[in-house]
C-alpha cells in the first residue's frame, strides 16, 4: 500500500501489445529449449559411441562426429544463447507488466506497488514454466537421447553459431583468460564428470545388464585407485623378505628360491637401513659368470616413498623410473613396508596368484556367525565379508585395529568385545597378530 501512494511511470501497454509480449516470451522460451537441449545433448555425446556408429556405417555417424569435434564452439553458443534468451524473456515480462497492473487494480492511475507486483508475478510465472518445460523436460529428453537430439537441433545451432560468433569470441576469450589463470574448469565446456557421476553410471550399467559384476568391481577399483595410499597396500616390515649386505650370491639365490620373489631388498645392520635391491636376473647372470661372492655390485638403487603417497602417483613413478618396487618409510625414516607393481595391479584386478603363491582366504567362515580372519586383512574388506562396521583412523588392518583396542600387542587367546562382535586372538607370531576369530555375539546374531 505504501507503493500505491506513488504513481507509476506513464508507460502503457495495450492488450494487443501484451499479447505480442506473451508470444515473444513463448518464442524465447522455445529458443532457450533449443539451446539448453543442445547443450545437454552435446555434453552427453560419447566419442566411443560415435566410433561404433561409424564402424556400423550408420548414416548419422559423420554428422555426429562433426558435432562432437566442434562441440566446444557449439557448447559456448548454447550457453551464451541460453543466457541471452532468459535475460530477454524476463525483460519482456517486466515490460509487459503495466497491462496486468492496470487490469488487476481496475484503475488507469495504478501505483508503483501494482506495477512491481505485476512484474514479479510475470517473471515468476515465466521462470517457473521455463524451469518445468525447458530445464527439466527438454534437457532430460536430450540427455537420455543425446544422438537424436544433437542431430535435431544441429541446424538451428549452426545458424545461432554464426549470429552469436562475435559474442562467443569476446565472452569466451575473457572467460578463458581468467579461468586459465585461476586454474578453474573452463566455463564453456562440457560439465565435469564427478566420481559420484561415474559410480552412478556403473551402477546403471550393472542394473541394465551391460556390465557384469566383475566389470563393475574393476571399474569401482579404478575409481578408488587414486584415493588409496601406499601404506594401505604395502607388505608390512614384519613380512619383508630381505638379505644382509654381507650375504653371498648363493645365500641370496636361496632366499629367492624359498620365497619365490624376483626382487629382494638388501639392508645393512637393520631392516630400517635398506641400501639397495637385488634382481633375480642380475643374480643369475653373476652366478653363471662365476661371481658368487659379493652382492654389492649387483644391487640397484632402492626407491623410497612415504606411506601417504597415493597409488596413482606411485604408478607414474614406477613407469618413469622403471623400478617395480618401492620401500615405504615411516615418519622417522625407518622401514614401514614395501610396495610392488603387483600390489598396484591387484588393487584393480583383484588378487593375482602365481605358481609360487599359496592361495589362502583372508576371511574363512567357521560357522554361521564366526569367521577366522587374517590379521593383515584390511578393515574395509573384513566389513564387506562379515557385515561388521569396524572403523579406525590410525590402523588399516584387523591386527592393527586390535592393537589399538588393547593399547598394546595382544597375546594369543586374549579377546575383546567390540559392538556386537567378540574378537579373539587365535594366533600370534611374536608381537604380531596372525589370525583373529570374529564371532557375532548371541544377542546380536
Amino acid at each position: 500500500m505504501i507503493f500505491a501512494q506513488f504513481n507509476a511511470p506513464r508507460f502503457e501497454v495495450s492488450p494487443s501489445e501484451a499479447l505480442w509480449s506473451f508470444i515473444i516470451i513463448i518464442g524465447l522460451m522455445a529458443l532457450n529449449a533449443i539451446f539448453r537441449s543442445g547443450d545437454n545433448a552435446l555434453s552427453a555425446l560419447r566419442g566411443a559411441r560415435i566410433r561404433d556408429l561409424i564402424e556400423a556405417k550408420d548414416p548419422r555417424a559423420r554428422r555426429l562426429e562433426k558435432l562432437n569435434e566442434g562441440s566446444h564452439l557449439y557448447l559456448a553458443t548454447c550457453q551464451i544463447g541460453s543466457r541471452f534468451c532468459r535475460a530477454a524473456m524476463y525483460t519482456v515480462a517486466v515490460l509487459a507488466s503495466p497491462w496486468p497492473a492496470r487490469l488487476w487494480s481496475g484503475r488507469d492511475d495504478y501505483g508503483v506497488g501494482w506495477l512491481i507486483a505485476s512484474a514479479f508475478f510475470l517473471v515468476f510465472v515465466a521462470g517457473l514454466v521455463n524451469l518445468i518445460l525447458v530445464e527439466s523436460l527438454f534437457t532430460g529428453l536430450a540427455r537420455n537421447n543425446a544422438e537424436k537430439w544433437a542431430l535435431r537441433v544441429a541446424p538451428y545451432l549452426s545458424i545461432a553459431r554464426v549470429i552469436l560468433f562475435p559474442f562467443v569470441w569476446l565472452i569466451g576469450g575473457i572467460a578463458s583468460f581468467f579461468t586459465r589463470r585461476l586454474g578453474l574448469w573452463p566455463i564453456f565446456s562440457a560439465p565435469m564428470v564427478t566420481e559420484e557421476d561415474l559410480r552412478d553410471m556403473v551402477e546403471a550399467g550393472g542394473a541394465s545388464g551391460e556390465l557384469i559384476e566383475d566389470e563393475k568391481e574393476m571399474i569401482h577399483s579404478i575409481i578408488e585407485f587414486t584415493d588409496t595410499v601406499a601404506r594401505e597396500v604395502m607388505t608390512p616390515r614384519t613380512d619383508i623378505d630381505a638379505v644382509e649386505r654381507t650375504a653371498s650370491a648363493q645365500e641370496v639365490a636361496k632366499t629367492i628360491h624359498e620365497t619365490g620373489h624376483t626382487r629382494i631388498p638388501v639392508y645393512e645392520g637393520s631392516i630400517d637401513r635398506i641400501v639397495g635391491i637385488v634382481h633375480a636376473k642380475d643374480l643369475l647372470k653373476a652366478l653363471l659368470d662365476g661371481n658368487g661372492q659379493d652382492i654389492g655390485g649387483l644391487m640397484r638403487p632402492a626407491h623410497f616413498i612415504p606411506g601417504t603417497k597415493d597409488l596413482h602417483q606411485l604408478l607414474t613413478e614406477f613407469r618413469k623410473s622403471r623400478s617395480l618396487m618401492a620401500i615405504v618409510q615411516d615418519e622417522f625414516g625407518g622401514t614401514a613396508g614395501l610396495v610392488t607393481i603387483e600390489d598396484l595391479v591387484e588393487e584393480i584386478v583383484g588378487e593375482i596368484v602365481d605358481e609360487y603363491d599359496v592361495e589362502e582366504q583372508e576371511v574363512q567362515p567357521v560357522s554361521e556367525n564366526s569367521w577366522l580372519i587374517d590379521g593383515k586383512a584390511h578393515l574395509d574388506d573384513v566389513n564387506d565379508e562379515i557385515g561388521s562396521n569396524f572403523e579406525s583412523e590410525e590402523f588399516d588392518t584387523l591386527g592393527g585395529f586390535l592393537f589399538g583396542l588393547f593399547g598394546r600387542p595382544p597375546g594369543q587367546g586374549e579377546e575383546i568385545d567390540q559392538g556386537d562382535w567378540n574378537l579373539s586372538v587365535a594366533e600370534t607370531d611374536g608381537r604380531r597378530v596372525v589370525r583373529v576369530l570374529a564371532k557375532k555375539r548371541a544377542s546380536f546374531a
